[in-house]
């Protein structure tokens, strides 16, 4: 069990600031798609366009497609009909899956031209300007940005089960520069 090999209050906390790093939404959510933390909402877009589905302990539908897609297809990376992208982290020990860590939305590469966005709001029945501000609100990464966004949240879950991480005995000031230098080159 994940209780086990880490503090979820402590991992909270960091959840919590990497969002606020890269601008993204995330979750831990267990092998069954179930959250394990409170959602860590930086940016609107999800609770906005899935705002009947959309609670701290139900995943929105595009990260819940995110997941669902990374298991049949082993896939990383996932992209909405809404044009939007989710990464999905699984968090193992040798070949026990212990959780995943989901972030989004973002843009992946560039913005796309106003009138794309006018068929996908067509598709969906959306409102082209609330939709509008929605995606201008959105973070937009590179490939290489984001692939050091998941590959930093990948190379930390690798530390989660195998030792308990207890934040409380650790030296607050190296682990806040230490994770300040690494993802300054991120949140450029």
């Amino acid at each position: 069990m994940l209780s086990e090999v880490l503090e979820l209050k402590h991992w909270q906390k960091i959840q919590d600031l990497f969002a606020e790093i890269i601008s993204a939404n995330l979750w831990l959510i267990n092998p069954q798609g179930i959250p394990l933390t409170i959602a860590s909402k930086i940016c609107t877009y999800c609770s906005d366009v899935n705002s009947s589905s959309y609670a701290s302990n139900k995943l929105p539908d595009c990260a819940l497609k995110a997941y669902q897609t990374s298991l049949q297809n082993n896939e990383l990376f996932y992209q909405c009909s809404h044009s939007v992208s989710h990464f999905l982290i699984p968090i193992k020990q040798g070949d026990q899956l212990f959780a995943f860590i989901i972030g989004g939305p973002f843009i992946l590469g560039k913005k796309e031209t106003n009138d794309y966005y006018h068929s996908v709001c067509q598709q969906h029945g959306f409102d082209f300007e609330n939709f509008l501000d929605w995606i201008r609100e959105l973070k937009t990464f590179s490939h290489h940005r984001i692939n050091l966004a998941v590959n930093f949240l990948k190379e930390l879950a690798c530390l989660l089960p195998t030792q308990k991480i207890d934040l409380s005995k650790t030296d607050h000031t190296k682990t806040s520069n230490l994770l300040s230098d690494s993802l300054l080159e991120i949140a450029s």
